[in-house]
């Protein structure tokens, strides 16, 4: 791979240099950073990419000042053209619209990933993008590793863009993801702002908009400390001197981006009520030096991207250069000075204040020669070390009037600590919602009090509630049932504890060992009885709640949480409202035993223990093949079915892992056959929106857009059929084939079947495998296949496993036989 890099002086040059420089390759990235914010002169050159580049990828944005090698520039356009020999590059590009910022990363990050993506670079507008909020919602769809930043407008503050190859656009984002095998990528930081001064709280904010620190309006805060000059250019100077938050042991930097007319402020990322914070300096020497030492780290480097916060261009001035100066002597290095700065570690961060580095190279061992540097730094920033020096000057009396007030101040404190400490422990134990006591007070008694049993409460579907009535209602719900549950229980004298949002426990600790059940009838009772009722507006609601209660009788006291949730769990599974925890239902075995499995499957992932199988259906027309899920044991070879391990697995990540093994084997075993194949499908498979795009990227990849039929489990729980429906409509797009798996062995398959409109029905095999005995199987079994007809799809009989049944198959001319009787799963067809 390789990096150039062009300094864009007019349309005719950039013509030229593309003409000179530029070899046409389908792996290439474009990244333009403009100093100017000029939507027409954007458009032209990225009309002059696209008309002299086939296929070029392209992403950028505006900026606060732009890098290219080792110089900073001003109001320029820098476009960098990164060729890539080993990686693909997807670029996807999202107008906000009414998404929250986390949604728009989430969004984007669906948009971007691929199965082998290295990085994502990602740019968002720099006055409507909440960063912070932003790259949660990337970390939430993807572990990938992120750069970049929100765009500038040289701190004009009024408009940004960020565009790719398709559109320009100033309320959104925009980003590349980098596809490879073998591509290396390194990311370091530099932040090196040190606090001073007071340490301050942040007394009221929301998100990111500061109010009040200690008590004053922000913009007073600032005048006070720094000085009426700041007065002069607010936003400007504010960059200089941004807010230092410790994080979970790091400091990170809040840059100002926006003052209201109520005296608040606007920052780049979100800060918290509570947050202890200091305003930051930059020590010149410190952060220069610091560059060297990022070097030294690194191994492989073919590109570097930096994306560095506006406010150390700012601060340092002219001396900004020497931060860039030795990364030059590397390899090509371009970059913008940004609004806030993407980074990972061991999650996505958004940093102010920040230089962030990336490192792209597709050769492995490419040494970084690095040489000390000679600091010259200019003493140019007068107006900066004015408003430090008052800064300074502010603190120092303060603590002298503070030191004078502490000793009066500790003997006010020491009696508002007890009381503190009182209110604290109350706090602790008790849940602010229902003012129940909580999980902690359930701990303590329990070990304390030495129960004669327990039940947990559980409200069923209770988050159905407040999707139909909102949060707001569904805890003002969840207060009054609680209060008419204490009401019960406390006729028993028993304990009641809220132990998560909609479960409860009691704890019995009279010398009655039969009072639970007592309880389990009353509560039953009553609330059978007595829906909650509520006045909502103008409006009386009731809504009826449905319990499920599991009981354990008197153990061990650290055994009584967790067998409670085990029962509760087994009476779900069973459809039992009720449920008494026993050991006779070795709930602890079937526990270990799902543990088992799926570390067996989890091993078999890893190993490369998932086998596809392959059953002949033998059709009138042309034969096809159903792949089928095996594991191979590690210990026999043998290969085990899908009923040893797939209904246990079915809630974890190893399900969907499981479906897109089984897409890639079958794909890539039939690429060079002459038949179809079909995959089954179940509702879980359909509603995960990555396992789905996964389905059609491997139709696209092995163009099989009329060789795939999706087998559609029709014993499954569909909970959303408008989501099933959306699914048939993207493969079809794809030319996939759709049929209904075991045809006959659910309730509701005629209603379905209209809104499906399936190419093939599979008659279930508890109807074919008895045809031959049972007459209203046969009866079933010619109806289904007479309808079939009517509509216009096909049949296939499954489970044919002698001549006899496979006779009557045939003469009720059903299209297509599967079964042990004309063909058994194998390994090879």
């Amino acid at each position: 791979m390789k990096s150039l890099n062009l300094k864009f002086i007019s349309e005719k040059g950039l013509k030229e240099f593309i003409e000179k420089n530029i070899i046409e390759n389908k792996n290439m990235l474009v990244q333009i950073f403009s100093g100017i914010v000029n939507e027409k002169l954007i458009k032209n050159i990225i009309d002059i990419l696209k008309e002299n580049i086939k296929n070029v990828k392209i992403i950028g944005c505006t900026t606060d000042g732009e890098i290219i090698d080792g110089d900073v520039t001003t109001k320029e356009i820098i476009i960098n053209f990164t060729i890539f020999e080993k990686t693909s590059v997807k670029t996807a590009i999202l107008e906000k619209d009414d998404m929250s910022d986390f949604e728009m990363g989430e969004e984007l990050a669906f948009l971007l990933k691929e199965k082998n993506s290295k990085c994502m670079i990602l740019f968002s507008d720099g006055l409507n993008t909440n960063g912070e909020d932003f790259v949660k919602g990337i970390e939430s769809k993807s572990n990938v590793l992120i750069a970049g930043g929100l765009a500038g407008d040289n701190a004009e503050f009024t408009k940004s863009l960020v565009f790719n190859e398709e559109r320009i656009i100033s309320k959104g984002c925009v980003g590349a993801s980098l596809n490879s095998d073998e591509l290396i990528v390194h990311n370091k930081y530099s932040f090196d702002w040190q606090g001073i001064g007071k340490i301050m709280t942040v007394t009221k904010a929301n998100k990111n908009v500061i109010y009040e620190i200690d008590g004053k309006k922000t913009v007073d805060i600032y005048k006070y400390y720094l000085g009426e000059e700041i007065t002069k250019d607010l936003m400007k100077e504010c960059l200089k001197f941004p807010l230092i938050i410790n994080k979970n042991g790091m400091k990170i930097g809040r840059a100002i981006v926006g003052e209201n007319s109520d005296g608040s402020l606007v920052l780049a990322g979100n800060i918290e009520e509570g947050d202890k914070i200091q305003f930051g300096f930059g020590n010149f020497e410190y952060i220069l030096k610091k560059n060297d030492r990022l070097l030294k780290e690194i191994e492989n480097v073919e590109s570097i991207f930096i994306y560095s916060c506006t406010a150390r261009k700012r601060f340092l001035g002219e001396n900004i250069k020497y931060e860039i100066t030795p990364l030059k002597e590397i390899v090509s290095i371009a970059g913008f000075f940004t609004y806030g700065e993407f980074y990972q570690m061991s999650k996505n961060y958004f940093f102010n204040q920040t230089m962030t580095i990336l490192f792209l190279s597709e050769t492995k061992n490419k040494k970084i020669v690095n040489k000390d540097h000679k600091l010259n730094i200019k003493n140019e920033e007068l107006l900066t070390l004015n408003i430090f020096s008052h800064l300074i000057n502010v603190t120092s009396k303060e603590l002298v009037v503070l030191n004078e007030k502490l000793e009066n101040k500790i003997k006010q404190n020491t009696a508002r600590i007890r009381a503190k400490n009182l209110e604290l422990e109350y706090l602790y134990y008790h849940d602010d919602l229902t003012d129940l006591q909580n999980k902690n007070a359930l701990e303590r008694d329990i070990l304390k009090e030495n129960p004669l049993g327990s039940l947990l409460i559980d409200i069923k579907k209770f988050s159905s509630i407040n999707d139909v009535y909102g949060e707001q209602i569904g805890d003002l719900i969840l207060k009054k049932f609680s209060k008419e549950l204490l009401k019960i229980v406390n006729k028993y004298n028993c304990n009641l504890y809220r132990v998560a949002a909609d479960q409860f426990m009691t704890l019995n600790i009279t010398k009655n060992s039969e009072l639970c059940k007592n309880v389990v009838k009353d509560v039953f009772e009553y609330f059978k009885n007595n829906p909650i009722s509520m006045e909502i507006g103008n409006k009386n609601i009731c809504v009826d709640l449905s319990l499920r209660i599991a009981m354990v009788p008197k153990t061990n006291p650290e055994l009584y949480k967790i067998r409670a949730d085990l029962a509760l769990n087994y009476a779900k599974k069973q459809n039992k409202d009720f449920i008494v925890y026993s050991e006779q239902l070795k709930l602890e075995e079937t526990i270990s035993k799902e543990l088992q499995t799926i570390e067996m499957v989890k091993n078999a992932i890893q190993e490369d223990r998932v086998i596809p199988v392959f059953q002949k259906i033998d059709k009138k027309e042309t034969n096809s093949y159903e792949c089928l899920i095996r594991i191979k044991d590690k210990e026999n070879g043998k290969l085990l079915p899908p009923f040893f391990f797939l209904d246990t697995i079915k809630h974890t990540r190893y399900y969907q892992e499981l479906t897109r093994i089984m897409i890639k084997k079958s794909f890539e075993y039939f690429k060079n056959k002459k038949y179809s194949f079909s995959i089954n499908f179940s509702f879980e498979d359909i509603i995960n929106d990555e396992t789905v795009k996964y389905l059609c990227d491997m139709i696209d990849e092995y163009k099989m857009y009329n060789r795939v039929i999706i087998e559609l489990l029709e014993s499954e729980a569909i909970e959303d059929f408008s989501k099933v429906e959306k699914f048939i409509k993207i493969v079809r797009s794809y030319g996939a084939k759709i049929a209904i798996d075991d045809f006959g062995s659910g309730y509701s398959n005629f209603i379905y079947l209209t809104k499906i409109n399936p190419d093939f029905i599979k008659i279930d095999g508890s109807l074919i495998k008895n045809i031959h005995t049972h007459e209203k199987s046969l009866i079933i079994a010619k109806n289904i296949n007479n309808f079939a007809k009517e509509i216009g799809c096909k049949t296939i009989a499954e489970f044919v496993h002698n001549k006899e049944v496979f006779d009557i198959v045939k003469g009720l001319n059903i299209d297509g036989i599967q079964g042990y009787y004309l063909a058994e799963p194998e390994e090879e067809i």
